[in-house]
């Protein structure tokens, strides 16, 4: 009985540390669920972390989407305006380029337009002169008209008076006398 005992001993000894043996590894087991729960619940929160870093990249990468496509709509429209200003300026200078071949023509226009003034200012000056000088030469001949007319009718007097004395035979002989008569004054009447 005591070797009955003593194997029943044994056998609650082997049973004891078998239970201390498996204690241990509860416990163990334990300690590793409640580091392998710490560490999920690290994981959790990194994962956490992840996805709340993710959906802010991912807001902030919509957000840089949002104003990338503002920035290029804006890009678009100016370079729809750089297009339209190149054109205007090319029509500009084109514009430019046509005033100044008119105003080159107008120019030489005016340049022929001033020699042939020049040139009928001359004329015109040579024909004033000219027509000075008819007018002093008609006013000269008027003069001359005027003296020969003087003269015409002077001579015209003489001879009708001539023709008054050649007419009666008795004035022949008198003509001097009475042509000398004819020019003196007549006297004045006597009171």
């Amino acid at each position: 009985m005591v070797a009955a005992g003593q194997a029943r001993a044994e056998k609650i000894q082997a049973l004891s540390q078998e239970l201390d043996q498996r204690k241990a590894e509860r416990d163990a087991a334990r300690a590793d669920v409640q580091k392998l729960q710490e560490r999920k619940q690290s994981l959790e929160r990194g994962i956490a972390e992840r996805d709340a870093a993710a959906q802010v990249a991912a807001e902030k990468l919509r957000a840089l989407g949002q104003d990338l496509e503002q920035r290029n709509g804006e890009c678009q429209a100016g370079l729809a305006e750089v297009d339209r200003l190149q054109k205007l300026n090319r029509g500009l200078e084109r514009d430019k380029a046509e005033q100044a071949i008119a105003a080159q023509l107008a120019a030489e226009k005016l340049r022929a337009f001033n020699q042939e003034l020049d040139f009928h200012k001359g004329e015109r000056d040579a024909a004033m002169a000219l027509v000075e000088r008819m007018r002093v030469s008609n006013h000269k001949l008027e003069l001359d008209r005027a003296e020969r007319d003087a003269a015409l009718a002077s001579r015209e007097e003489s001879l009708a008076e001539l023709r008054r004395l050649f007419d009666k035979p008795e004035n022949w002989l008198f003509a001097e006398q009475n042509l000398a008569n004819k020019n003196r004054p007549p006297l004045a009447e006597q009171p």
